[in-house]
């Protein structure tokens, strides 16, 4: 750790307090002072601590009779190696066919302080280039034959690459749980793990507590502390043609947060903001592909005609499903939507101060996020509106998956003219399996309808 200190302010003791005597031989009152002694602390230092970032990289690839290809060295920053203009690190693998590999440690100098360690990550491209007449004739193509062309799709490989991240030591070895098993971290095809890391990914700094813990800091980047995160990838060898001349790319990176003063729940890898109007109009084609709802409904003390919660495709072209519910004239309690990718199914849930359920609807056959509108999936918005006089709606603490986005958590808006509010996450992974959480209060001042509302946007 560091010998960097935080100096003490100027303090003053006082000494011999009261003493005063009196002189009274008839002639008058003698006076005295205060007995004083001063002792200064001087020239105090207020001196900022740091924090400093490097990662080891051990990684090497088998391509059989194609070559080998190793990397050893160190990041720092957006560059690899000791040269601060230096370049970045990339790996690049061509030729890739069944069978192939590559394996590598990756392992933490945390300089000074210790830190909250994330993993955050994105498929960048996923694409089908051209399409060979044995790759057309392969099980699960989905082009045509096109030598030369360059086609606008996504091609197979992120499918067909399979990718396993463990915690290890320095050496590459597996650290194990309690069944002698290898502790995973993330493991699937490459799209599968590229959209988890989308979403970020929390490292645990001691593996032998029960809950996460910091990585400890070390005195120079000559050293580390912590677990290695092991990075494994393979091209299965029944795979067939269909990955012929397909090609990925992606990006991954690690963040580290000072634990001091700080819980570790806030995720550096998403983002979000806020500000008036819908979060739907916050997308890049200003439109859902898919939405969940808290509604005023029949209002207080209810009523069947209207629900309170929907969650489908489309509200105005009643897509949906919902579920009834009756507000008192206020309301205090939380909500989740939930997201399950392989059913492709959403549900949406309202609960008490307490956590307990109050009331939930649930939606199968959810419109396809990475199909639909631009295709990014990538972005999830909360919408607050209060349009009756006295009403308001309060939205705090929000989180994805547990964690709390990099930025605005909170959203609001009262019944006094202005337009509705929103909340925009953005950089997260719709399509795969997540819960957006976070409390919610509601004064209804008679409201019904549509007049007072939470909806949840997403892409």
């Amino acid at each position: 750790m560091s010998d960097k200190k935080i100096g003490l302010s100027r303090r003053r003791v006082l000494g011999g307090l009261g003493a005063i005597g009196v002189a009274s031989a008839g002639a008058g009152l003698g006076t005295s002072a205060y007995f004083s002694d001063t002792e200064s602390f001087v020239g105090n230092i207020l001196e900022a601590g740091s924090l400093d970032l490097y990662v080891h990289v051990d990684y090497e690839e088998d391509q059989g009779s194609y070559g080998d290809y190793e990397i050893d060295g160190v990041i720092q920053g957006d560059t690899f190696g000791e040269d601060p203009d230096g370049e970045a690190l990339t790996i690049d693998v061509d030729d890739l066919k069944p069978g192939d590999s590559g394996e590598g440690e990756l392992c933490f100098s945390i300089v000074d302080n210790p830190a909250w360690m994330w993993m955050c990550g994105e498929l960048t491209a996923n694409d089908e280039n051209s399409v060979t007449e044995p790759e057309a004739d392969a099980d699960g193509e989905d082009n045509d034959y096109d030598p030369d062309g360059d086609i606008d799709g996504e091609g197979e490989l992120a499918d067909a690459m399979m990718v396993s991240l463990t915690y290890c030591d320095e050496d590459g070895d597996p650290i194990l749980d309690d069944d002698e098993e290898p502790i995973v971290i993330l493991e699937g095809t490459l799209g599968e793990v590229m959209s988890q890391l989308d979403n970020g990914v929390a490292l645990d700094g001691d593996l032998e507590e029960d809950d996460r813990s910091p990585f400890p800091g070390v005195e120079s980047s000559n050293e580390t502390a912590g677990p290695c995160v092991c990075v494994e990838w393979w091209v299965p060898t029944d795979v067939g043609n269909e990955i012929q001349t397909d090609s990925v790319e992606f990006d991954f990176s690690f963040v580290a947060v000072q634990s001091r003063h700080n819980d570790g729940d806030v995720n550096p890898c998403i983002t979000s903001t806020s500000g008036e109007d819908w979060g739907k109009f916050q997308f890049g084609d200003e439109a859902e592909t898919w939405f969940g709802r808290l509604k005023a409904g029949d209002g207080p003390g209810g009523g069947a005609a209207q629900g309170e919660l929907y969650i489908g495709n489309n509200a105005a072209g009643g897509d949906y499903n919902q579920d009834q519910y009756d507000w008192p004239d206020t309301f205090e309690g939380s909500f989740s939507v939930e997201y399950d990718s392989d059913a492709n199914e959403g549900t949406i849930t309202l609960y008490d101060s307490g956590g307990s359920s109050l009331s939930s609807a649930t939606y199968t056959g959810l419109d396809d996020q990475a199909s639909t509108g631009d295709g990014s999936a990538d972005e999830l918005g909360i919408t607050a509106k209060a349009n009756t006089a006295g009403s308001s709606v309060d939205v705090s603490n929000v989180m994805l998956n547990g964690t709390s986005p990099s930025g605005a958590t909170s959203v609001s808006a009262s019944g006094d003219g202005t337009s509705p509010t929103h909340l925009h996450i953005t950089d997260v992974d719709t399509t795969v399996d997540w819960t957006l959480t976070g409390d919610v209060n509601i004064e209804f001042a008679g409201a019904t309808g549509e007049n007072v509302a939470m909806d949840v946007h997403v892409d």
